[in-house]
């Protein structure tokens, strides 16, 4: 054999040797690392997958309610400061065309509005529909949705009652200092001059009467604008 076919074996066998070595040292350790981890995810607890929901989530129905008509004020607290009203939360499909008890409680509205100055409301179906969804569960407080004014009421006789006793709240307004007060805050979202659009429902089936629910777009009852140009006072004929 001669001396090229020497030096020839001799680098091969020497290449042998270091692709060994760097196997031995480099690739074994880190496989043996990537099969620890694996072997860690897969004897990991695996939290189970809930099971789809079918339609509507199921909402908690409150307690019966046994007051006599109480009348609630609503006031959203995220805008104490704030002179710009939030983009309404989103609403259910629109329902169809007023049925003749919603024009009712839009005349009535619009009737005290007009005592104070302000513009007459629309109706807005989807507001409506919106009241309506949320009064179905009888609840006991505000939705809480944002962007919108919210009126309550419960155990009311009919909608002439019940705008009756949210206008009531003109008594506490203070008109020497007007502001934000919650005895009047349904008073003063019925006549707020920038409110454009209403939307009511009531529910029948609740255990302490029927509950009156009106939603208000934009809403009324914002903190940090000037109340004297949003709350009139009652307009007197001479």
């Amino acid at each position: 054999m001669g001396a090229r076919h020497t030096l020839l074996l001799a680098l091969i066998a020497a290449s042998i040797t270091f692709s060994g070595a760097f196997e031995q040292f480099e690739w074994r350790p880190a496989a043996a690392s990537w099969a620890r981890r694996l072997r860690a995810q897969r004897d990991r607890p695996q939290v189970p997958t809930p099971p789809p929901m079918r339609g509507d989530p199921p909402q908690p129905i409150p307690a019966a309610v046994t007051q006599p008509l109480k009348v609630a004020a609503v006031m959203d607290v995220s805008l104490a400061d704030e002179e710009v009203v939030p983009s309404p939360d989103q609403l259910p499909r629109a329902l169809g065309a007023p049925s003749p008890e919603d024009l009712r409680a839009l005349k009535l509205i619009n009737q005290r509005r007009a005592q104070h100055g302000a513009a007459p409301l629309s109706w807005d179906p989807q507001l409506a529909a919106g009241a309506k969804g949320y009064s179905k569960w009888c609840p006991l407080g505000h939705s809480g949705a944002r962007g919108l004014g919210e009126s309550m009421a419960w155990g009311g006789k009919d909608w002439a009652a019940t705008v009756k006793g949210w206008y009531g709240g003109s008594r506490a307004f203070d008109w020497s200092n007007p502001g934000f007060n919650s005895t009047a805050a349904d008073f003063a979202q019925m006549v707020w001059t920038t409110t454009a659009a209403v939307g009511c429902a009531v529910e029948g089936k609740c255990a302490g009467g029927p509950l009156y629910l009106c939603y208000y777009s934009p809403a009324g009852n914002v903190i940090g604008v000037d109340w004297e140009k949003h709350v009139l006072p009652e307009r007197r004929d001479d």
